[in-house]
């Protein structure tokens, strides 16, 4: 290798998180490149769905991959998102067409961690019309009284498709 070869290599660029996969359980676990410090992780696998009432109401008998659980050791940072991105690709890799479902609930019950919120935000939606009205209302306005109460809530990603072209989600037409 001659001197010109080496000048001529690109560098790589090395990606922000690190994702470990465990097989037997079916855990994410996300970790960041840079301080090697654990991040978050998610607990999903792929689940028949059956029942149109619950999920995506206009499907019925699909595959889907479900979200059990969903941790971030520090809270709005985009851990979460990062993971929630990574079951949307899973899901396309799998050939479910980008279908993610879980059930928002606060497990904590702390004031200021309202998943349906965060969800909602994300691109998530519901069968639970009033619950989307007032989580669209808390996110545009900021008012309590739109607080959702502690229940669960089955949520749904909006149908969407991978763009290769522009190398992002996009909402089918």
């Amino acid at each position: 290798m001659s001197i010109n070869n080496i000048l001529t290599i690109r560098p790589r660029k090395i990606p922000e998180y690190l994702i470990y996969k465990n097989r037997k359980r079916d855990i994410y676990r996300l970790f960041s490149t840079k301080t090697g410090e654990y991040l978050g992780e998610m607990c999903a696998r792929a689940e028949y769905v059956d029942d149109k009432r619950t999920y995506y109401p206009n499907e019925i008998g699909y595959f889907s991959y479900f979200i059990s659980s969903l941790r971030a050791k520090v809270k709005r940072q985009g851990i979460g998102k990062t993971l929630i991105n990574l079951a949307r690709h899973e899901s396309i890799r799998q050939g479910f067409k980008g279908k993610v479902h879980l059930i928002a609930k606060n497990i904590t019950y702390e004031k200021d961690n309202m998943p349906v919120i965060a969800y909602r935000k994300m691109g998530f939606n519901s069968q639970y019309k009033w619950a989307i009205a007032n989580a669209d209302k808390y996110i545009k306005t900021g008012d309590p009284k739109y607080n959702i109460p502690n229940i669960s809530i089955p949520m749904y990603l909006e149908n969407t498709y991978y763009c290769p072209k522009y190398r992002k989600f996009c909402k089918k037409a």
